[in-house]
């Protein structure tokens, strides 16, 4: 576990087991009762990063933990079995004017071996994960045709199956502070597996642009949550105004169309104040959704009688 707070650094932490005494002889194990089953408790590996300015941390699918430094505008990965954070990728500020690029929100994919960062000055920049090699740069402007618009979360979405072009697709969605949601789908190297690198043009499929998904969302969408179930498609987004929407990211498969935008299934509103985050269970039964009010929400979809091997309990 890891967690980050407003007095700087990650803190990383594991579960007790019944193997953990109260009375042992490490002093960084503190532990009041022995643990149980039924009584969990944390025990503390660490502290890195202290007192700077932590903005956005993620596990990806071995168990490295991402995190990203909004004060020196880099991205370090730390592996599961040490402490020792490891310099992955900076932001490069050569832009004159528009000076620093803090980063503000990140996304790792390792099937395609794709680090994905949102700063402040309106960017996602786009690397390798394992090198921190730069790929491309994604520019935004606000609704209104401004530049004041940022992105708040991004999400790297896979079709979890083959398309009508019998290969797995992958797409980056972007949440912004103005409420929008924008996506451009990548292109995949057939011999490597990965993203194409390094001409920004082979990274995105050229006769698309950036689609605006019309997302309904008043405020900064500071979520994007993608589904964990193998079959993949499904994405949850939700702002700080409250209101969750759960997009089919590709709602071509099955059909005879090649390419469609994605597709608003549903979405909440009205129940939540000033959201925070959201996360889906392992099982993609249940959506949970915390906010200001201090209150925990779960949307549970288990009862539902859907056929797992056809559709997610979410897309139903």
């Amino acid at each position: 576990v890891a967690t980050v707070g407003r007095e700087g650094g990650v803190k990383l932490w594991r579960i007790a087991t019944s193997s953990d005494k109260p009375k042992t002889a490490n002093p960084s194990i503190k532990l009041k009762t022995q643990p149980t089953k039924d009584k969990p408790q944390l025990i503390a590996r660490g502290h890195v990063f202290k007192d700077e300015c932590i903005s956005a941390i993620q596990y990806d699918s071995v168990g490295s933990l991402w995190v990203a430094s909004f004060e020196k505008q880099c991205v370090y990965r730390i592996d599961s079995e040490e402490l020792r954070p490891r310099l992955t990728c900076c932001v490069d500020n050569n832009e004159g004017k528009n000076g620093a690029s803090p980063i503000i929100c990140l996304a790792v994919e390792n099937e395609i071996n794709l680090l994905v960062a949102g700063t402040v000055k309106g960017s996602v920049e786009f690397f390798q994960a394992e090198t921190g090699t730069l790929l491309a740069t994604w520019h935004f402007q606000s609704k209104d045709g401004g530049n004041d618009a940022y992105p708040r979360s991004v999400a790297i979405v896979g079709s979890g199956e083959s398309t009508n072009n019998d290969e797995e697709e992958w797409i980056v969605v972007c949440g912004m502070s103005d409420g929008s949601l924008y996506m451009r789908r990548l292109r995949i190297n057939d011999e490597t597996g990965e993203i194409h690198h390094p001409n920004e043009e082979e990274l995105f499929f050229p006769e698309e642009a950036t689609i605006d998904l019309n997302s309904s969302h008043q405020a900064q969408v500071v979520s994007l949550t993608p589904h964990p179930h193998p079959k993949g498609r499904i994405l949850v987004s939700g702002a700080h105004d409250g209101t969750l929407r759960v997009w089919d990211c590709f709602p071509e498969i099955g059909s005879s169309k090649k390419k469609l935008r994605p597709r608003c299934l549903y979405g909440f509103s009205g129940y939540k104040v000033w959201l925070g985050s959201v996360c889906i269970d392992d099982k993609g039964e249940r959506l949970l959704s915390d906010g200001s009010d201090n209150t925990i929400i779960v949307h549970d979809f288990s009862s539902a009688e859907v056929d797992i091997d056809d559709k997610s309990n979410l897309e139903q």
